[in-house]
C-alpha cells in the first residue's frame, strides 16, 4: 500500500508538468481536486457514510479544503510553469522538514535526533528516485536566482541605491561573465566596477555656472 501510494505521489508532479502543456494551472489545480473528490465521494457513499450536518462544519471543511488542497495545488501548477517537474518534487519534499523545524521553533515538538535523521533520509529517497541528472538541474535552477539576488545586493551596496529594472542586463551580464570564472567572489566585483552605472555613479559632478558664480 505504502509502495502505491509513493508511485502515486511522486509521478503527480511528472503528471501535472504534461497537463500543464495543454491547460492552465487552475483548470489542472480544480482537475486534482474534482477527481479527489469523486474518488473519495465514491468510497465514502460505499462505506454508508453521510454528508456533514451543520453549517459550522461545513465552514471548517471550506477553510481546509481552501488551505490545504485548493491553494496549494494551484500555486504547485503555477509554479511549475516555471521550473522542472524534478525541482517542484524536491521542494515539495522539503516540507515535512520545515514542519519539523518550525514545529521545534514553535515549541509544538522536540526536535529529535531520530526525527531529524528520518526526515532527512525521506528527503534522500526522493533526491535518489529523481535521479542524479535531474537533481543536478535541479540545484543549478535553485543557484541561479541566489546567485542573482547576491549580485544585486552588492551591486546595490556599491551604488547606494536600490536595483531597478533598468539595472536587469547589467546584473546578467556580471553573472555570465562571473559564471565564466567559476563564480569568483572578485569576478563580481571587477563586473560591479566596470559596469556603467557604477561609473556613472563615481563621475564628479557637473557644476553649473550659476553654481560657480555662487561658489565666488
Amino acid at each position: 500500500m505504502l509502495l502505491g501510494l509513493a508511485l502515486v505521489f511522486g509521478s503527480a508532479f511528472f503528471l501535472v508538468k504534461l497537463a500543464l502543456g495543454s491547460y492552465g494551472p487552475l483548470t489542472v489545480a480544480l482537475t486534482r481536486v474534482a477527481l479527489g473528490c469523486l474518488i473519495l465521494g465514491t468510497v465514502a457513499v460505499w462505506r454508508g457514510g453521510a454528508l456533514p450536518r451543520g453549517p459550522r462544519i461545513w465552514l471548517a471543511l471550506l477553510v481546509m479544503g481552501a488551505l490545504n488542497n485548493a491553494i496549494p495545488f494551484a500555486l504547485i501548477s503555477w509554479g511549475q510553469t516555471h521550473i522542472e517537474s524534478g525541482l517542484a518534487a524536491i521542494l515539495n519534499a522539503m516540507t515535512p522538514i520545515f514542519t519539523v523545524l518550525a514545529a521545534h521553533a514553535a515549541g509544538q515538538e522536540r526536535l529529535s535526533l531520530r526525527r531529524l535523521a528520518g526526515v532527512a533520509l525521506g528527503f534522500l529517497g526522493v533526491a535518489v528516485l529523481i535521479g542524479p541528472a535531474s537533481l543536478r538541474q535541479a540545484m543549478n535552477n535553485l543557484a541561479e536566482p541566489v546567485i542573482r539576488n547576491f549580485t544585486e545586493n552588492l551591486m546595490s551596496y556599491a551604488l547606494g541605491r536600490r536595483i531597478e529594472y533598468y539595472d536587469g542586463p547589467t546584473v546578467r551580464a556580471i553573472v555570465r561573465k562571473a559564471a565564466q570564472n567559476d563564480y569568483r567572489f572578485s569576478s563580481f566585483v571587477v563586473g560591479i566596477v566596470n559596469s556603467a552605472a557604477f561609473q556613472m555613479s563615481k563621475a564628479d559632478p557637473v557644476v553649473t555656472t550659476a553654481e560657480a558664480e555662487k561658489d565666488k
